[in-house]
């Protein structure tokens, strides 16, 4: 395989392992073992990836300015939320101009990746006939007609299977694979029968409720959950935080913690050398103080007791 362009496909535990490098974390919202399938190409500023993993979940990702990323659900649609924006069968969900992304999923079956931002844009624009400096291009969800989605999974689908050409320095095989997957993001966005727009103010303003509410929990990381102090720190009431938490996370706000609480419990056990204490350690850390009461939900979202993890 050439240097430049690294290829993949592991079981998505081995990936959850590593996940702490890669800064995405994953809440899982119902039971199971965290095993799936992931595979794709990556090189240093292009990203091509197909994910299968049967559990509900939220994936909260940083994203570099420098990229243009996006996300295409394969089924289940509808019951897709990214940033707030539900999604449609006709859905390909594009992030430009995002510090992250928060995406709710019955599932999390998908193709999505990355490319440099400057060369899709030049794309698109060229496509659309209009100047990149004077582009205002807005990420949310894009409305493709299904025929030219199904057109567009199959186009991603043969770039992740297809090999590079014979003779290719690996350096050619990245720039290569970078200059076809932005180009054909930016074809079939470009004709889109219809986009996001940046005025879409009823669909962001529940993400913004989730995010002002974040950054609040993030400073009290030991603190026990209350509905009342989430609702003083985003300055709304419980109905309306808790309309803005099931739209943009499909659940409460105070069982939305408590799970982001677990998963990074978890993490800290997948990273222990597995030392005594390491179980009550990672459980206080993230404000469980009833050892008890945490192995009891950690079993119940993760199929297994703390110790277990400890010990694989």
């Amino acid at each position: 395989m050439p240097e430049g362009l690294i290829e993949f496909d592991q079981p998505l535990l081995d990936r959850d392992r590593d996940r702490s490098r890669q800064q995405v974390e994953i809440i899982q919202l119902e039971q199971g073992a965290t095993r799936g399938r992931y595979m794709g190409k990556r090189s240093e500023t292009t990203a091509l990836q197909m994910v299968h993993f049967p559990h509900e979940a939220l994936i909260r990702t940083p994203l570099p300015k420098q990229a243009a990323c996006f996300t295409v659900p394969l089924g289940n649609e509808r019951e897709w939320f990214v940033n707030g924006v539900q999604g449609s069968e006709s859905s390909v969900f594009l992030n430009i101009d995002l510090d992250e992304t928060l995406i709710y999923t019955p599932d999390r079956n998908s193709l999505s990746g990355g490319v440099p931002r400057d060369l899709f844009v030049g794309y698109y624009c060229a496509l659309i006939g209009r100047d990149p400096e004077d582009a205002d291009i807005a990420p949310g969800n894009v409305q493709i007609d299904p025929a030219a989605k199904s057109a567009f999974i199959r186009s991603l689908t043969e770039m992740l299977r297809a090999h590079p050409e014979t003779g290719m320095s690996g350096g050619d095989a990245s720039d290569a694979f970078g200059t076809r997957l932005a180009h054909l993001l930016a074809f079939h966005l470009a004709s889109a029968s219809r986009h996001h727009t940046r005025d879409a103010g009823a669909c962001r303003t529940p993400y913004a409720l989730v995010r002002l509410t974040c950054d609040f929990v993030e400073t009290i990381p030991k603190r026990p959950i209350l509905l009342a102090d989430l609702c003083a720190a985003a300055r709304v009431s419980a109905p309306t935080l808790t309309w803005a938490f099931q739209r943009v996370t499909g659940t409460s706000p105070v069982r939305f913690f408590r799970l982001q609480r677990l998963a990074k419990a978890r993490e800290l056990l997948l990273a222990s050398d597995g030392s005594t204490g390491a179980v009550k350690a990672a459980a206080m850390a993230n404000g469980f103080t009833e050892l008890g009461r945490f192995s009891g939900l950690y079993r119940s979202i993760y199929g297994e007791l703390p110790s277990q993890t400890l010990g694989g």
